[in-house]
């Protein structure tokens, strides 16, 4: 009878806690999916920069839209370029997702308007390019950085004046 009670009082613990890891994964998903949101928020407060106006529709001065009438994307492994004579429009405040087979550009085409070596892109607009493989590495190293900490390692400008600063202020 004293066995039948203890494996009945470690079952009820068995319950207990896996009740609790239940809990506490689903507000650990919570937390993620509001920081994720955070972030994409945040994300377009940068992309835009505070001197943005509201869209006009083209990529003039103080546009939120991104209008390149026409482009060429290399190849980067030579050979034949991935596309030509192309047009990109991105309208502000749509989301938009890249589809086609690998090699045929998507991420090519990213890196390059982040760095800024698409032509037509509005002067006052920044994009922060956050690779696959570094959104990879947030899932395999356990979550050491937030999605916001990539958002921000990816603005490369401001990451870049804040090492500046670091450096001067240690010189001082």
């Amino acid at each position: 009878e004293m066995q039948e009670r203890a494996d009945a009082n470690t079952s009820a613990v068995e319950v207990k806690r896996e009740r609790k890891e239940a809990k506490e994964k689903e507000r650990s998903k919570a937390a993620v999916a509001k920081a994720e949101a955070a972030a994409e928020a945040f994300l377009v407060d940068l992309a835009t920069g505070p001197s943005a106006s509201a869209g006009t529709g083209s990529s003039g001065e103080g546009s939120r839209d991104i209008s390149i009438p026409k482009f060429t994307l290399p190849n980067p492994r030579g050979g034949e370029d991935l596309l030509t004579d192309a047009a990109l429009r991105l309208m502000h405040g749509r989301r938009y997702g890249l589809c086609g087979r690998n090699g045929c550009g998507k991420s090519t085409m990213l890196r390059l308007l982040a760095a800024r070596r698409l032509p037509g892109l509005p002067p006052d607009i920044r994009v922060l390019h956050v690779s696959q493989e570094e959104a990879d590495g947030l899932a395999t190293t356990g979550g050491v950085k937030s999605v916001l900490e990539l958002i921000m390692d990816a603005d490369v400008a401001r990451t870049r004046a804040m090492w500046e600063r670091d450096a001067w202020t240690k010189k001082l």
